[in-house]
Order: structure tokens, then sequence, then C-alpha cells
């Protein structure tokens, strides 16, 4: 292609983008014609292929989710894994190959509690290496004391006198309550809707508008710290609440967050902050570079315009209503206002590309990380409130290391392609 043809294809692809019809314009063959018309086509493939990936999250979730349930509903509803169920004791292996051992020898097991006995004296328990249930007695008060809320269908981890032959239980921890698939998912659900309803009421049945900016377009910052806080808030009452539904009024509250995961919403509050404040400064600057061109000009428009008043005026009849001066105002430099509206469907385009129309891979990836994050949390809070720990304090479960740091990589990258760019591109 030689150097004419590219200056003439190139001032063609201008006018296309500009509204012109292909077929219209001049020294333009077909295949030109064909590259054009395909441009808007090929703008459009990011924003579908951005769709076809939240999609893909989302059915991975459910799927994820129905596992689990999956296996929870197989296993009766008490989430217990093979290897707690085992004894936690290399000695009770060693007794059960070797009979002739000598002395008993103890042994640790995530055992089913069948029934209490009267005073909780005695205790008849399901253990893994046993076919038959066995009543074991609770000797100390201490031990007594552990199962005073325990009642059948409820798991705990004890330690016996005897691998072979149990008797009597030394030691009990861990004492718990399973709880249905099915509870867990109206739990989290009823959760999810009390806290929509709320944010209802407190924005005149507009939540959308929290998560818009100034520009009136989709804020990143503002939707990926939606998502976290609302995903934890979610937890939190779900575990609140079924607490109170299966232990009783005396285990209100008691609710603690892990350590990572306090960081991690830390790292989400920080975004959201550090983005308003880039967001504010940027407008400041441009706003001052602004005026000081105004300023320059302003004096000479507004003689220009009062002159062409002045003669005007001069030329009509002495009767006419003389028109006055004009005191020109042009708007400061701020970011492109979207005229789009707030709908659903400027979710996508807001999340992922600048005001230019442009993917921006900066948001892109953040807004993916942070639907990863909250997916994966929410997915390991449901397994988590399969059993409900009957401790007075109980801590939510954490997020792994891994996802922590992505995180806070996500989000520091979003940061600073946001302070790098100008105003409007970040």
């Amino acid at each position: 292609m030689n150097l004419q043809r590219m200056r003439r294809l190139d001032c063609s692809a201008r006018q296309v983008e500009a509204g012109a019809d292909p077929d219209s314009l001049t020294g333009v063959d077909q295949y030109d014609r064909l590259r054009m018309a395909k441009s808007g086509v090929n703008n459009m493939s990011l924003c579908w292929n951005v769709v076809r990936l939240g999609l893909v999250a989302l059915a991975t979730s459910f799927v994820l989710s129905a596992g689990v349930s999956l296996a929870d509903a197989q296993a009766g509803g008490n989430p217990v894994t093979a290897a707690s169920a085992a004894p936690s004791t290399s000695g009770s292996t060693a007794a059960a190959s070797n009979p002739t051992a000598a002395g008993p020898v103890s042994g640790s097991y995530d055992a089913k509690i069948e029934a209490v006995g009267a005073g909780r004296a005695t205790l008849s328990v399901d253990l893994p290496t046993l076919t038959n249930t066995v009543v074991l007695q609770l000797p100390t008060r201490d031990l007594r004391g552990a199962i005073v809320d325990a009642r059948a269908g409820d798991t705990a981890q004890i330690e016996v006198d005897d691998a072979l032959h149990p008797t009597r239980v030394t030691k009990i921890t861990d004492v718990a309550r399973p709880v249905q698939w099915s509870t867990r998912f109206w739990a989290m659900a009823l959760s999810a809707l009390g806290f929509a309803l709320v944010l209802c009421l407190l924005t005149g049945f507009r939540p959308q508008t929290l998560l818009l900016g100034a520009d009136k377009r989709y804020s990143n910052s503002q939707v990926q710290f939606a998502l976290w806080f609302g995903a934890v808030a979610i937890v939190y009452v779900a575990a609140i609440g079924l607490r109170i539904l299966y232990l009783g009024t005396d285990f209100i509250g008691g609710v603690g967050l892990p350590q990572n995961l306090i960081v991690l919403t830390g790292f989400s509050a920080f975004t959201f902050g550090g983005a308003k404040v880039i967001a504010a400064q940027k407008v400041a600057s441009a706003a001052t570079a602004q005026a000081g061109v105004m300023a320059q000009g302003a004096a000479a428009q507004a003689a220009a315009v009062n002159n062409a008043v002045a003669a005007q005026n001069a030329a009509l009849p002495a009767a006419a209503a003389p028109m006055q001066p004009i005191a020109l105002v042009s708007p400061i430099g701020v970011k492109t206002v979207s005229d789009k509206g707030a709908g659903l469907g400027r979710v996508i385009p807001d999340l992922t590309q600048n005001d230019n129309g442009d993917a921006d891979l900066g948001d892109v990836q953040m807004i993916l990380v942070a639907m990863a994050a909250v997916i994966l949390f929410l997915l390991t809070a449901f397994h988590f409130l399969g059993r409900l720990e009957m401790n007075s304090q109980i801590v939510l479960p954490d997020v792994d290391t891994a996802l922590l740091s992505i995180f806070g990589l996500g989000q520091g990258a979003y940061l600073v392609k946001k302070a790098a760019l100008p105003l409007g591109q970040g």
C-alpha cells in the first residue's frame, strides 16, 4: 500500500467514525470499505467479551455452590471431612493393628452425638472406627459443662481413654451443630434482601446512585467497595441469624473477623477513598488551568460581543427595545458527564471503558479481581455456616494469602493508573 493510499484510507476511516456512509466515499476500493464497515463490529467485540467473561464467572459460582450443597446433602447436612473423621493420634492406629500392645491407647475423634444421658453424666456417640453406638462416661464437671447445650445430631471433637474399647471421655472440644444447605442458602438470601431493602430506604429506592460518580457513570472504586462490603455484611448477618435460630439467644453477637479479611476490607476502603482524592485533585487542576486560559480571552470576547450588540442597537428603529450586552460564561474543564442514564445496560461499559469509549485494562482487571474475591468468599462462608460452633466467640472464614495478595496488587495498579493518566482517561 503506497503512501497516498494510506493517507486516503486514514481520512476515509475518520469520516466513517464521524458517521459517514462508507459507500458514499470516493476513491476507496471495496476492500477498504469492508474494513471500515467492520470497524464498528470490532469496537463492540471487546464489550461482548467482557459480558461473556462475567457470565462465565457467575455460572462457575453457581456450579461450585451446587457442588458444595450436593456434598453437604450426601453427608446428611454435616460437612465433616474424611480427614477429621479419622482418629487424630497414631497410637490408636497402632493399637488397632497390634492388639497385644501394652496398655490402652487414647484416641481423638470427630464424633456424632446420638444422645445425652441424664444429668449429662454419659454421652452416646458414633465413632468412625466402631460399628455400634458407644456410651461414654463424663467423669468431670468440666466435661459435662462442655455439652450443656448439646443435643442429638450435634458433633464434637472428643478424646477417649481407649481407642479400641472406649469407656469414658477425657476431653471435649469444638461442639457444633450442623446446618442444612437449604437453611444456609435462605439465611444468606434473606440477609442480602434485607441489606438491599435498607439501601433502598436510605436512597429513596434508587440504590444505584450509590454506585455513580460525579460524572454520572458507574464508578469502579464505588462498585468494588459496595460488592465487598455487601458480601461481608451478608455473611455476618447470616451467621448471627443462624446462631440465634439454632443455638439460642445466648449466642447473639460474638462473630469476629479474621486478620486477612480485615486487611482485604481495608484495601477495598482505601481504594474507594484514594480514587476520590485523585479524581478531586485532577478536576481542581483542570479547573485552575482552564480558568487561566479563560481569563486571558474573557475581555476580548466580551468586548467583541458588546461591540456587535452596540452596532445592532444603532441599526434598530428608535422605538425598538435595544439588545442587552451578553456576558459570556464558559464551562470550566471537568470530566465529561454521561447523558446516557444510569441503567443496568451501562454497568459493563462504564466499568471497563474510559470516557472516550476505549477499553481500560486497569479498570477491567480491578473489577474482575474484586468479583472473584467476592465469589470465593461467599462460597467459603456458605460451607463455614454448615457447622455452627457452640462458642461464645467465633471468627468468620479467612481469605488465603494468595487471594489477599492478588486483590491488593489489583487495587494498587488501579490507583496508580488513575493517578498517572489524564482526566477522563483514568
